[in-house]
């Protein structure tokens, strides 16, 4: 997915994070408060997706710096060259192109340029977060006997916990992947 909406236009970006947001926000909803939808009606639905529009609309703002950074590397490949950078990346595995070799390094510098500029917020998000919603279980489930919405917020800190382990796993191999591309790129001349 990340390898085709990269290059995708900002509106475009904008309309998938709308219907995410929409169909999260609608389970949500009718899981958390049964009588919502025969409550409100159609207006509940329309709601919820207003709430989506207006939620997403910075998201996909702050996005579209980082889109075009990543923009000018991409571009002039195929989807299946871009699939080949992300599995470089993530795997390790050199690619036989060089111009997907030159492009993969160009990607790997421009995360790990982001993730050094990553504030102390983001990088302890991975344990304030879940344990935020551990508490907001324990609040709701134990003490306001609201079963529904505590077992909602289990669910949040279970989905973020496991999340962040496994950019946890993750992360530390991507400044050895980039290495390992840009060792591979001194040897071909045309991915320098």
């Amino acid at each position: 997915m990340w390898a085709r909406m990269v290059v995708a236009p900002w509106w475009l970006v904008w309309l998938v994070d709308v219907a995410v947001a929409a169909v999260a926000l609608t389970a949500i909803v009718a899981t958390t408060w049964p009588t919502f939808f025969a409550t409100t009606g159609s207006w509940g639905l329309v709601a919820l997706l207003g709430f989506s529009v207006a939620a997403t609309g910075p998201v996909v703002l702050v996005q579209t710096s980082v889109q075009r950074s990543y923009a000018p590397a991409l571009t002039s490949l195929s989807l299946e060259q871009r699939r080949q950078i992300i599995t470089a990346l993530r795997r390790g595995q050199v690619p036989s192109d060089p111009r997907v070799l030159a492009a993969a390094i160009r990607v790997g510098t421009i995360s790990l340029a982001y993730r050094r500029r990553a504030g102390r917020w983001q990088k302890t998000a991975k344990w304030w977060l879940p344990a935020t919603y551990v508490v907001g279980a324990v609040v709701l489930g134990f003490i306001s006997h609201y079963t529904r919405q505590a077992l909602l917020w289990a669910g949040f800190a279970l989905f973020f916990a496991a999340l962040f382990a496994w950019r946890s796993y993750r992360s530390p191999r991507l400044p050895e992947h980039v290495e390992r591309l840009r060792a591979a790129a001194t040897e071909i001349p045309e991915a320098a």
